[in-house]
């Protein structure tokens, strides 16, 4: 049930990428990342501290114990995600000179700038700056669950739920992206 509602999602969203406004595909440069950039970028690293503090509050493989034995060795799991997703995506983008850097939308409101920000995930741009599918990005995605996704009772659900997650976090930090001078500059209004 996991794989199908897995295949729902990921065909829903190549499907609402073509969605995006095409006033996107005007966007004058398109910054490539370097590897550095790409693998230590702050979404990435807040990615990172939030899965390692969800592992450690779930105790995710419960072998590994809650004490600092068992955070340390999930926030080895989880950098080991990071790099090996990291160092998929920037190959493969580099190799189809495609860009994963997500670009916010140039529309109005925020029904349509969410929906920019959600099928942002299931786009990538060219360096013409027109839209591709996600290669570069799957690949990071598929290589993570690979490297991470070890255990004797790890199976297709699990990873196909793993990647959703990952999938899923994306698309938030991407709606986060979106709206952050909207929220950034309320809350710099109510310090004052």
């Amino acid at each position: 049930m996991r794989i199908f509602s897995f295949g729902i999602l990921v065909a829903c969203g190549l499907a609402s990428s073509a969605g995006i406004h095409a006033q996107d595909a005007n966007v004058p440069e398109i910054h490539k990342p370097t590897f550095a950039e790409d693998a230590f970028s702050p979404g990435m690293l807040a990615k990172f501290s939030l899965g390692v503090l969800f592992d450690q509050a779930t105790v995710q493989v419960p072998e590994w114990g809650p004490g600092a034995e068992g955070l340390q060795k999930r926030a080895e799991l989880r950098m080991a995600g990071l790099l090996s997703r990291a160092s998929a995506e920037y190959g493969v983008a580099r190799f189809r000179d495609t860009s994963s850097v997500y670009l916010r939308c140039q529309c109005k409101g925020f029904g349509p700038r969410s929906r920019h920000a959600l099928a942002s995930e299931f786009a990538e741009h060219r360096m013409d700056g027109s839209l591709t599918a996600p290669v570069a990005r799957f690949s990071g995605v598929v290589t993570s669950v690979a490297v991470t996704s070890f255990r004797e009772r790890s199976g297709a659900g699990a990873a196909a739920e793993h990647a959703l997650l990952l999938i899923g976090t994306d698309a938030g930090f991407n709606l986060l992206q979106e709206f952050w001078p909207e929220i950034r500059r309320t809350l710099l209004f109510r310090r004052k």
